[in-house]
């Protein structure tokens, strides 16, 4: 009977530590927006790895594009849910990448439909960039 208060007791303090804290952050469109750009950016990544197997190196810039903004998603995204000291400045480096990352894809997006879907990821994450930086 002792253990049992002793663990409600346990409980209820451990409840009352953290009922007033902050669940969340005003950055959630900017996490969604990395994360689903970083989705994309990995399909389209597999995509050029496909097409390097099969001989034609044309989408190697994509790829290398891609990859960085995979990288760079991924960073953004964990700093944001940090609410990190520096973030406005991964914010910026993250608009950066998607601008050029962007600029290739658009490049084969009419041949390839996987390049037209990252295109848009990357449109969507550079808004909400945008709304950071603003």
């Amino acid at each position: 009977m002792v253990a049992a208060m002793t663990a409600g007791e346990a409980a209820r303090a451990a409840m009352h530590e953290h009922s007033g804290h902050h669940h969340g952050n005003d950055y959630s469109a900017l996490i969604d927006a990395a994360m689903e750009c970083q989705k994309a950016a990995m399909a389209c990544e597999s995509h050029c790895l496909e097409t390097f197997a099969q001989g034609d190196t044309t989408l190697a810039k994509c790829a290398r594009e891609v990859n960085e903004m995979i990288n760079v998603c991924d960073a953004t995204s964990r700093a944001a849910s940090m609410n990190a000291a520096y973030l406005k400045q991964m914010v910026a480096i993250c608009k950066q990448a998607g601008e050029t990352c962007l600029a290739e894809c658009k490049k084969h997006a009419k041949k390839h439909d996987i390049c037209r879907v990252a295109a848009e990821s990357c449109q969507k994450c550079i808004t909400e960039c945008d709304k950071i930086l603003a």
